[in-house]
C-alpha cells in the first residue's frame, strides 16, 4: 500500500481541495489528512469535499481500515494514529485530546514513520499554517524514508509550519500548491 500524509491549518482547506479535485477515480493509494479544525466542524468540511472529488472521503473513526483509493480525515480533537492490526493498516483515533493542535499533525506523522518500511512508499506533504505542527513529524518520517515536501512560502496561505519544516531539514523538497497538485496526482 501506497500513504500519502497531509498535514495543513490556516488556508489549508482550499489547498486540499484543489488536491483532491485532480484525483482520478482509479487513484491508487490511501491518503490521510489532519487539517486543523474542530471535530464540530469536520462533517461539513468533508460533505463539501465529497461533492468534489472522485474518491469515496470518510472521516476515520477509531479502528477503520485504511485502503487505497480513498481519502481520509482525522477527527478534530482527538490524537490520530496509523498502526498495523492483523496485517492491515487501521487509524486509530486515542481518548488523549491533543494539548496543542487539533488534530496533531505531528503525532499522526510520528506514528506512520514507525511503520514506515511496513509500506511500498510514504509521501508527506506539509501546506500552510500557523505554528510549527508537522515539523518534527516530518523529520521522523523523512529519516523513516518518506518523501517529504513543504509548501513553498509562495504559494502557502500562512508560512509557518513549511517554514518549520524547512529550517528543521524535514523536507526533500519545498514545492508550490500546484507542484504538489502534480506530485500526489502522480504517486498514486
Amino acid at each position: 500500500m501506497k500513504l500519502v500524509l497531509i498535514g495543513s491549518s490556516t488556508g489549508g482547506p482550499g489547498h486540499l481541495m484543489k488536491i483532491v479535485k485532480k484525483l482520478p477515480s482509479d487513484y491508487d493509494a490511501c491518503i490521510v489528512i489532519a487539517q486543523h479544525i474542530g471535530e464540530l466542524f469536520l462533517p461539513s468540511l468533508v460533505q463539501n469535499f465529497v461533492s468534489e472529488c472522485a474518491l469515496p472521503i470518510l472521516i476515520g473513526n477509531n479502528g477503520v481500515g485504511l485502503q487505497n483509493g480513498a481519502i481520509y480525515f482525522v477527527k478534530g480533537d482527538s490524537i490520530n494514529e496509523i498502526a498495523e492490526s492483523n496485517c492491515k493498516f487501521i487509524l486509530r483515533v486515542l481518548e488523549e485530546k491533543s494539548d496543542t493542535y487539533a488534530p496533531n499533525i505531528n503525532r499522526l506523522f510520528m506514528s506512520a514513520a514507525r511503520i514506515a518500511d511496513k509500506f511500498d512508499s510514504v509521501l508527506a506533504v506539509l501546506l500552510t499554517g500557523i505554528g510549527d505542527d508537522g515539523a518534527v513529524g516530518m523529520l521522523e518520517l523523512k529519516k523513516a524514508g518518506a518523501y517529504t515536501i513543504a509548501e513553498s512560502e509562495g504559494s502557502a496561505i500562512v508560512y509557518g509550519m513549511p517554514r518549520c519544516a524547512k529550517e528543521i531539514g524535514a523536507t526533500k523538497e519545498i514545492l508550490s500548491i500546484d507542484e504538489i497538485v502534480s506530485v500526489i496526482s502522480r504517486f498514486g
